[in-house]
């Protein structure tokens, strides 16, 4: 898995910052008739001698919302269908994966080709995102990998296996950002009609697309996986962890029944039926023991609210640093490479010493990494030079750690035959959130453009807080909640 969540992420960084430059150059020279010249410049003007920067700026946090808008209402849709079809049909992941990176060729060529003729309509670019929609974009794809490293993982070293696929994650966006960045600001594009070289970072992402295709075809094998996990990791049996069953290995006779190895005949009807959504539903508003509800709909909460301040900067970041502090792309693609290779760095170095050492819980891990992103949207606030600004990037570490360890948990709440249902839930969540983050930010960014430019920031810092706040009351809880569930299990052991 971890090559190939490495590949949908360094995919969905390597065409961010083109596709939004690519739309900020047709808006310039199509929409508003300016010249070439002005227009590949923009981002570096500071005295802007038109007065057209700010306007041309406002237009590309516009377009964002509208593509968000386009992306959210199908992957919602999938996100929700999916969980009990990952669940109930045993091929259904690998199924998935293979489908996902067919999708992303396909996105990446229209992207291509959109670029290669450069005058055709800058709204001919929402088809590429509708293409990546259609089959839940990179977030279906990581509920996939999700629920595929919760079934095929031991117990006792998942959240370890789930911090290094967040490591794959996070040094996605260093490479694609950095290869991006970089040949967007080269002087002299590879096809000679094109302002920047956006076609070629396309067909590179196409590329890397055909890879995993290939990875997810020939490669995974989720049975084999299982062998090989609890052969080479096998449990200690001096371990100390909380969790002595490992209900990845031990399914009951009533769970056998939901691993359906049906013919691919019956693969449409499995997965395009009204009892998915009724199994999902049920999942999270059946009672359960130990207040394990309450705190699910406290982790949901606290996941949205977070996921929104998380997904803010994005909206507006490099828009926010072409206005205040004239970066082009390749200064931008500088600095998130700055930004990942920190986060990535420190996760390698304390997430053993945390997990092993010092054995935090799953929730203490992502308080830390939440803590850790508030203090750096709080530098980015007070940022009056660049100097400051880059003080905030040291204050991104350990943001590996801040999603896995809620994941793990809620793992841990449940039994494996609601694996799926669960991360699809966290999928139209991620889904979801990226809507509202646009809506928010991008009004709050048109507004104050002009004269409280960091104003986001500060909404960040407050949304940050109020999903912290719902999570200390799931970790004041945690402890007592995963022993009485490790005494139940220990009870049917014995039965």
């Amino acid at each position: 898995m971890e090559p190939i969540v490495f590949i949908v992420i360094l995919i969905y960084m390597l065409k961010r910052i083109p596709t939004d430059q690519l739309i900020q150059d047709k808006i310039c020279i199509q929409r508003y008739n300016l010249s070439v010249s002005y227009c590949h410049n923009l981002p570096i003007i500071k005295d802007d001698p038109i007065g057209m920067k700010s306007t041309i700026l406002t237009d590309v946090t516009r377009m964002a919302l509208y593509i968000n808008f386009i992306n959210t209402i199908p992957v919602v849709f999938i996100s929700i269908i999916i969980g009990p079809f990952i669940d109930n049909y045993k091929p259904a992941k690998r199924l998935l994966l293979i489908f996902a990176s067919i999708m992303t060729i396909a996105e990446m060529s229209i992207l291509a080709l959109n670029a290669y003729f450069f005058h055709a309509n800058y709204y001919l670019i929402f088809l590429s995102h509708l293409t990546a929609s259609l089959c839940g974009g990179p977030l279906v794809s990581l509920t996939t990998i999700w629920a595929y490293t919760s079934s095929v993982t031991p117990e006792h070293i998942r959240l370890l296996r789930m911090v290094f696929l967040e490591l794959c994650i996070f040094a996605g966006p260093p490479i694609g950002t950095a290869i991006s960045g970089h040949m967007l600001d080269m002087h002299t594009p590879f096809i000679e009609h094109e302002p920047r070289n956006y076609t070629t970072i396309f067909l590179i992402g196409a590329g890397c697309a055909f890879i995993s295709f290939l990875i997810a075809l020939l490669l995974v094998d989720e049975e084999k996986d299982k062998i090989l996990f609890r052969k080479y990791f096998p449990k200690s049996e001096t371990n100390d962890e909380i969790v002595k069953k490992d209900p990845c290995t031990e399914m009951k006779p009533s769970d056998t029944k939901l691993i359906d190895t049906k013919p691919s005949t019956g693969l449409i009807n499995s997965l395009f039926t009204f009892q998915n959504v009724r199994d999902m539903i049920q999942t999270f508003v059946r009672p359960r023991p130990y207040g394990i509800r309450l705190q699910m709909f406290c982790l949901i909460f606290s996941t949205v609210t977070i996921m929104i301040a998380y997904m803010g900067p994005s909206v507006f970041l490099y828009q926010y640093l072409q206005k205040v502090f004239a970066w082009g792309p390749a200064d931008y693609s500088n600095y998130v490479t700055f930004n990942s290779l920190i986060n990535i760095f420190t996760t390698l170095i304390f997430a053993p010493i945390f997990l092993k050492v010092f054995k935090f819980a799953d929730l203490t891990c992502s308080l830390i990494a939440f803590h850790m992103l508030l203090i750096q949207n709080l530098v980015r606030l007070l940022s009056l030079s660049v100097w400051t600004f880059y003080v905030a990037l040291p204050f991104y570490s350990f943001n590996s750690m801040s999603m896995v360890g809620v994941r793990a948990y809620l793992a841990k709440l449940v039994d494996r035959n609601e694996l799926g249902k669960i991360f699809a839930l966290m999928s139209a969540i991620d889904s979801i959130t990226p809507l509202i983050s646009s809506l928010i930010f991008s009004t709050i960014f048109g507004l104050t453009i002009d004269s409280i430019p960091n104003l986001p920031f500060a909404a960040v810092c407050v949304t940050l807080i109020v999903g912290i706040s719902s999570l200390y009351i799931v970790a004041s809880r945690s402890k007592r909640t995963l022993a009485a569930l490790e005494s139940d299990r220990n009870i049917e052991s014995q039965a």
